[in-house]
C-alpha cells in the first residue's frame, strides 16, 4: 500500500515540464493562434491594434463618399482615413500633437 505523499508525488510527476509542453511552448503557440484568428485587416496592420473609437457626425454624401473610396481600395472606413489623414499631414508638413 502507498502513503499519500507517494500517491501526491507520482500525480505532480504527472505534469512536469519535460512531459509536457514549457510555458516557452505554449505562449508561442498561443501567439500563433491569435495570429491565425486574427483578420486580413488585422495582419496588414502588423501589430498596430486599434484601441481607441473616434466618433463624428458627417453628411450622407461624405458618409457614401468614404463607404466607396475604401471598398475601391478594398480596405476598411477606418484603414482609409488613417491614410488619408496621414497623407494629409505630410503635405502640411504636421509633425504631431503637442
Amino acid at each position: 500500500m502507498t502513503s499519500s505523499i507517494e500517491d501526491e508525488a507520482e500525480f505532480a510527476s504527472l505534469f512536469e515540464a519535460s512531459r509536457f509542453a514549457t510555458t516557452t511552448k505554449i505562449e508561442k503557440r498561443s501567439a500563433a493562434e491569435r495570429r491565425a484568428s486574427a483578420t486580413e485587416g488585422q495582419r496588414s496592420r502588423g501589430g498596430r491594434a486599434r484601441s481607441v473609437q473616434m466618433n463624428f457626425r458627417c453628411t450622407p454624401a461624405f458618409k457614401a463618399q468614404s463607404a466607396g473610396l475604401a471598398a475601391s481600395m478594398g480596405v476598411s472606413i477606418a484603414d482609409m482615413l488613417e491614410e488619408a489623414v496621414a497623407a494629409l499631414a505630410k503635405r502640411k508638413g504636421f509633425k504631431g500633437a503637442e
